[in-house]
């Protein structure tokens, strides 16, 4: 018997080589799809983090605060539907409320225009 240890049938690809790139996408690929609930969490998470500076409680405690409802039109959320949306100001950044999609939409495409719009609608 010599005394070099065996190789494996099939041995783990070096870190950084395009295989083992190739490898941890199809494992964090398959992670997620299995931890999914978990996946979309830290997603959210991140990005209310990321985006505005709140957390998740901070957007629950926020959305509480207005009755469960878009602070523009009243809405509430459909069941299964998608979450509202966090309104901020993009100069101040200085959040303003949670809205529905329709409304942040609509107030995304006002906010620019308004002086125009006024003027449309008052007949100037």
């Amino acid at each position: 018997m010599p005394d070099t240890p065996i190789a494996p049938a099939n041995p783990l690809p070096k870190r950084g080589t395009p295989e083992w790139k190739a490898r941890r996408r199809k494992l964090k690929h398959e992670w997620r799809h299995l931890n999914l609930e978990h996946s979309k969490m830290t997603q959210r998470s991140y990005e209310y983090k990321r985006k505005y500076g709140i957390t998740i409680d901070d957007y629950d405690q926020l959305f509480v605060a207005q009755n469960g409802v878009c602070a523009i039109c009243g809405s509430s959320p459909k069941p299964g539907g998608k979450r509202f949306h966090v309104d901020h100001d993009h100069a101040t950044k200085e959040l303003r409320g949670i809205l529905c999609y329709r409304c942040n939409a609509n107030l995304g495409w006002w906010e620019p225009n308004s002086v125009q719009i006024l003027k449309y609608l008052e007949g100037k």
